[in-house]
């Protein structure tokens, strides 16, 4: 409520969809479609992933998919978070396609320096990681492991971290 800026908006409605809350997503892609319509990021990116992951929230991966294709050119920019990749990565799984979400994570993973301090790259470990149980289970156990090196001094409550560790134990022989 303090800062209107595009970059704010653009992280809050970010999170926003992320979180479930579509019709503030929404509000405040409207704002940032009106305020900042010459912005090329803005426009190309930032809007397309807000939609993207309000559909996949919604449960529709395949719309989130079809959002996040103008976005590939996008990709890297820095502006993009790692968000396109890692919400296709998200779509792919919940549509059973482990490969193609593995590729997704791994385009982070593979990426990390740049954006060093990237709040998803953590996470693609873990979504790698869930993309290869089924069908590379060391593969999927070195991708657990290093996503709880990177999370060693997070919260042991949040809800991502106790996932994985059942997830990690489950695939233990």
């Amino acid at each position: 409520r303090l800062s209107r800026d595009n970059f704010t908006l653009e992280s809050a409605g970010r999170a926003l969809a992320w979180c479930g809350a579509a019709a503030d997503a929404s509000e405040l892609s409207g704002e940032l479609a009106q305020r900042f319509p010459d912005a090329i990021l803005t426009t190309r990116v930032i809007l397309p992933v807000m939609a993207a992951a309000t559909a996949i929230r919604n449960g529709r991966p395949a719309r989130g998919l079809e959002l996040l294709e103008p976005v590939r050119p996008f990709d890297h920019a820095q502006v993009a978070e790692f968000w396109p990749a890692y919400l296709r990565g998200v779509a792919q799984l919940e549509l059973g396609h482990h490969s193609e979400a593995a590729d997704e994570f791994r385009s982070i993973v593979d990426h990390r320096g740049e954006l060093i301090d990237a709040p998803l790259y953590p996470l693609a470990h873990l979504g790698l990681a869930r993309a290869l149980a089924p069908g590379d289970p060391g593969g999927a156990r070195q991708a657990y492991l290093a996503f709880f090196k990177l999370w060693k001094d997070a919260d042991p409550d949040l809800l991502p971290l106790k996932e994985a560790r059942r997830e990690f134990d489950r695939s233990r022989p």
